[in-house]
């Protein structure tokens, strides 16, 4: 038990580097953006509990059959942070992302700057991703955001603190700021929920968090699950 204790602490000191880097993101639940930084997981819970839920997670790896692929095939998660930089910016104004019409660039450069990001409504209505400012339909009513590179950052360290709550860090594959390929397979026994399900809980949870809308692959390796998302 002390071993273990350690383990957690070690486990607790990772958050603290994290929202150093994250300069005062709290990616425990309810981060909302500009919240001074915050440790609602030691608030909210005893320690006994704190190891309770840590041994689950970091534990659940060692049951039989998880490293010599016993336990069937494999489950494996491909979120994507739909028009991650755009829907940021549409929450950070407190507009829906997708109703909203916005993109993501400096007005101030040229009318050749291209767009970072594009929302997901202003794509239905004919703006194209990664288009330049002087390329947007005339007339059009759009929101033009400049760039915001902590923000997007610090939002994407608040995204893996939620994967955190479900997986232990060695299940998470980071991929890109905004997509991450998560090992599921040995947590559906312990939360006792099918792989869709387990995707759809992680990825409201991303949303009441961050307000940021995910996208999910699901497949049996890592290349399934992509080609699944895309």
């Amino acid at each position: 038990m002390e071993k273990h204790k350690e383990t957690v602490r070690d486990f607790l000191a990772v958050f603290d580097i994290l929202e150093h880097i994250a300069a005062g993101a709290d990616f425990q639940t309810e981060w909302r953006f500009g919240d001074p930084p915050r440790r609602k997981h030691s608030q909210q819970l005893p320690l006994d509990r704190l190891l309770e839920n840590d041994y689950n997670k970091t534990n659940v790896r060692k049951q039989k059959g998880h490293e010599d692929g016993e336990m069937g095939e494999r489950q494996y998660l491909c979120i994507d942070q739909k028009s991650f930089y755009a829907t940021i910016e549409c929450v950070a104004r407190g507009l829906d992302p997708m109703k909203a019409d916005l993109v993501v660039a400096d007005p101030e450069r040229s009318e050749n700057t291209i767009c970072l990001a594009v929302s997901a409504h202003a794509k239905k209505r004919g703006i194209q991703n990664r288009c330049r400012i002087k390329d947007i339909p005339p007339g059009m009513d759009v929101i033009v955001a400049r760039p915001r590179m902590q923000l997007y950052i610090d939002c994407s360290a608040a995204i893996y603190g939620v994967f955190l709550k479900y997986l232990a860090p060695e299940d998470i594959y980071v991929y890109s700021i905004d997509e991450a390929f998560l090992d599921v397979t040995p947590y559906l026994k312990l939360y006792q929920m099918s792989t869709k399900d387990l995707a759809k809980k992680i990825m409201q949870d991303v949303k009441d968090t961050v307000g940021t809308i995910c996208t999910c692959g699901i497949g049996t390796n890592l290349y399934l699950a992509k080609i699944a998302l895309d």
